[in-house]
């Protein structure tokens, strides 16, 4: 996928192997170190700086060919590119928490990303288009700009009740594969004026994230309490991963590379809409911590790492370890 920083001219393209595995610079789950096949594609880099900003989006698609195809059909906008379910809502996650939720059509301050809409792709790795579209709808209870961008869901089944699951998990548009560049355009066109529209109507523009709602609700049915269990566990599994091989793993031995704050603040939310208190704590002490494989020797002399972390010294990497897999028992029961 390309690599999750913020757009811009300077940000170089990357190629990637044909394959269904994410690609090198994702901040999740990237393709391992077998060869690439001697064909590879290239994403088309974003629009210059000093061309007119017509918004971010984000383009969640794990088939190399159609981010390719679908990249070259909105080269005209600042784009992200995902390759599965779960780094979609990381990176929509990333974007709510850093920004107040959209800058109304204006550019965003050099180094921020604000994401005006999601394109998903329905069928991808670890948490499928509608899945991750209900999880960013149910983060509406913390951020009310998750339940007002635009996702456009793209599927390759033509059947009318396919198409009513997108919208039924809070798609406002689903497009059938293969998808014209005139209709994707049009479609994407529509929904970034009525995003901005939305921006400035919500007047989030300025808005600290953190006066937008400190009050985060419990998960309201229990639809949305499995898929935020589903969420916690991948998080948590990612985050133990990394935490004890330093270079994480992914299903099938691929490696694993991603922000943790953002990994874990995102855990954060999920636990706390879902009242898992015990974990919730475990997960906010490992935001407040940094774990530091290089600690010195009087720092692990302390009997166990809470006590290090009352103390304020800094943990160690086994600290780290023993944090995580208490984190993944307590989000596991």
């Amino acid at each position: 996928a390309a690599a999750a920083a913020a757009p811009s001219a300077a940000a170089p393209s990357h190629d990637f192997a044909r394959s269904k595995a994410p690609v090198p610079g994702s901040p999740g789950l990237v393709a391992s170190g077998a060869p690439k096949p001697a064909l590879a594609l290239q994403l088309p880099p974003n629009p210059p700086a000093d061309s007119a900003y017509s918004g971010c989006l984000l383009l969640a698609e794990d088939d190399p060919m159609n981010q390719v195809v679908t990249s070259h059909f909105l080269s005209d906008h600042h784009r992200l590119v995902v390759a599965n379910g779960l780094d979609a809502v990381v990176e929509v996650y990333g974007s709510l928490a850093a920004s107040a939720g959209g800058t109304g059509g204006a550019r965003p301050a050099a180094g921020a990303v604000a994401i005006d809409l999601v394109v998903m792709d329905c069928s991808m790795p670890y948490l499928s288009g509608t899945d991750a579209t209900r999880l960013i709808r149910a983060f509406g209870e913390w951020h009310p700009w998750a339940l007002k961008m635009p996702i456009i869901g793209a599927t390759a089944h033509a059947l009318a009740s396919e198409h009513q699951k997108c919208y039924e998990a809070g798609m406002q548009a689903c497009l059938t594969k293969p998808v014209s560049r005139e209709a994707f355009r049009a479609a994407v066109s529509s929904a970034m004026e009525s995003a901005h529209a939305s921006q400035r109507e919500l007047s989030l523009e300025g808005v600290p994230p953190a006066a937008i709602n400190a009050s985060v609700g419990y998960a309201a049915d229990d639809a949305t309490v499995a898929l935020l269990l589903t969420l916690s566990k991948l998080l948590a599994k990612a985050l133990h991963d990394a935490a004890r091989r330093r270079t994480p793993l992914g299903e099938g031995g691929e490696a694993v590379r991603f922000d943790r704050r953002r990994y874990l603040g995102l855990l954060r939310l999920a636990l706390r809409m879902l009242g898992a208190h015990d974990a919730y704590n475990l997960c906010d002490r490992l935001v407040r911590a940094s774990p530091d494989a290089a600690a010195p020797a009087t720092a692990t002399a302390a009997s166990g790492w809470e006590a290090r972390q009352r103390a304020g010294v800094t943990l160690t990497a086994d600290d780290e370890v023993e944090v995580v897999q208490q984190l993944v028992d307590a989000v596991a029961a």
